[in-house]
């Protein structure tokens, strides 16, 4: 009862633990010594026992007077810091020793992409944007979806790059908890980091790591929730930091039309904060051929523009062809516009909307219709639903709810009216009041 008046209905595991930890100890000490107290008074207590006594009694004390270790904050001051510049992969869009996420659709050559990166570094090439030619390092490949040697070897084969330094990861040697067997597992970046660590002590020169898509490699951890992501990506981050490793994280995005495209990477919304830069790859509005890569943020670097491609296959094999002219769109841009064309009806589409107007037009003329019997008629005539709610849109319709809980449509200006009710009395279709009035 002391220990619940003691403490709030929330309280922090380790500070509930001490109070139970002390208040055991005082319980404990408090009964010997009482025991002691008796036993002092007794004539014929042994001394040598009541010296034992006494002496666990002053050890029980000095346990419970020992200061418990408490969290302490560990601050550093800016004055002691010696500013560093932000050092980088690709100058501007991909930095060293911290984490950069690529997102895009399947499909749209997300993994032809980091191939050509990957061929550049082994290499030490200039980059598309950039005279500068890179420092040569090599890459390891972590890739759940493509193989080996029938997809990556000849990509970075076509690439030019330096295979020798190009290092692919096939499974993690783990010891069975239960039997301490060597077993092959998947890799997971919450359990296998060490493992990670010595790779790059022993390799050396590594500067970039693919994960591709850091889906395949959270392991147990649910990548929906923000808390859990922040505790997997923050030790990669540290690594990163440590070996001046640039790490680019691959993943698709969730579906949707339009908004801020930081919110569509697939996943919590955790990947796109963690990581220092962000870039999504897109199919080009106007050239379905070509590929956009376009900034959603970049935290370490002036805001850029994006920059185009396309996937070429000359025979010997397909391989990124950059364009020279920059692309002076962000992602946010992008999605926008994409929203705008697939609300912008063409041809076809024109005219089934056209239909539906004069459809919804001549169904709520007479006044006010329960949705759910606009939407039937509108299937009997073959309107899709989705061009049904863009005909209500362009009319201005609107939506109330009844007294009896169903909600109907009505034409702006028809405030007033009410949707008629009829009933059947005696074989006699009887109006409601609405309709006499």
């Amino acid at each position: 009862m002391q220990l619940m008046e003691e403490a709030p209905d929330i309280w922090h595991t380790a500070e509930w633990v001490r109070l139970i930890r002390e208040a055991s100890v005082r319980r404990d000490a408090l009964i010997r010594a009482k025991s002691l107290a008796a036993e002092l008074n007794d004539p014929s207590a042994d001394p040598a026992l009541l010296a034992d006594d006494a002496e666990r009694l002053a050890k029980l004390i000095r346990t419970r007077e020992r200061p418990q270790a408490r969290p302490q904050l560990q601050l550093v001051r800016v004055a002691d810091v010696e500013p560093e510049p932000v050092t980088w992969l690709w100058p501007n869009r991909i930095p060293l020793g911290k984490l950069t996420l690529l997102c895009g659709d399947p499909g749209l050559g997300k993994s032809h992409l980091t191939t050509d990166i990957a061929a550049r570094v082994t290499r030490g090439d200039r980059w598309p944007d950039d005279p500068t030619r890179c420092q040569i390092g090599s890459v390891i490949l972590f890739s759940a979806e493509d193989d080996v040697a029938d997809t990556i070897r000849p990509r970075l084969d076509r690439a030019g790059a330096d295979v020798r330094k190009v290092h692919v990861l096939e499974s993690v040697k783990a010891p069975n908890p239960k039997t301490g067997v060597m077993e092959r597992r998947s890799f997971s970046l919450g359990e296998h980091l060490p493992a990670l660590e010595q790779c790059l002590q022993t390799i050396g020169d590594v500067r970039l790591l693919v994960i591709d898509p850091v889906s395949s490699y959270t392991g147990k951890t649910d990548s929906h929730k923000n808390a859990e992501v922040r505790t997997l990506l923050g030790p990669l981050a540290d690594l990163a930091q440590r070996y001046d490793v640039a790490v680019l994280a691959v993943t698709h995005l969730s579906k949707g039309s339009g908004g801020k495209a930081v919110y569509r990477a697939t996943g919590s919304l955790a990947f796109a904060a963690a990581a220092r830069a962000v870039w999504m790859l897109a199919r080009d509005l106007d050239d379905p051929a070509k590929r956009v890569l376009l900034p959603v943020k970049c935290n370490v670097a002036k805001e850029l523009t994006g920059l185009a491609f396309k996937i070429r296959d000359d025979g010997g094999g397909s391989f990124v062809a950059w364009d020279a002219d920059p692309v002076p769109m962000t992602a946010d841009e992008y999605l926008a516009a994409e929203a705008k064309r697939q609300d912008k009806p063409e041809g076809d589409d024109a005219t089934a909307l056209g239909v539906a107007v004069d459809f919804v037009k001549e169904q709520l003329s007479a006044g006010p219709m329960l949705s759910a019997e606009l939407a039937a008629g509108a299937s009997a005539n073959q309107i899709k639903s989705k061009t049904l709610e863009r005909a209500r849109n362009n009319l201005g319709c609107k939506a109330r709810k009844r007294g009896d809980g169903k909600w109907e449509v009505l034409l702006p200006g028809h405030e007033q009216r009410q949707t008629p009710h009829r009933g059947d009395v005696d074989g006699v279709d009887v109006l409601g009041d609405v309709d006499r009035q």
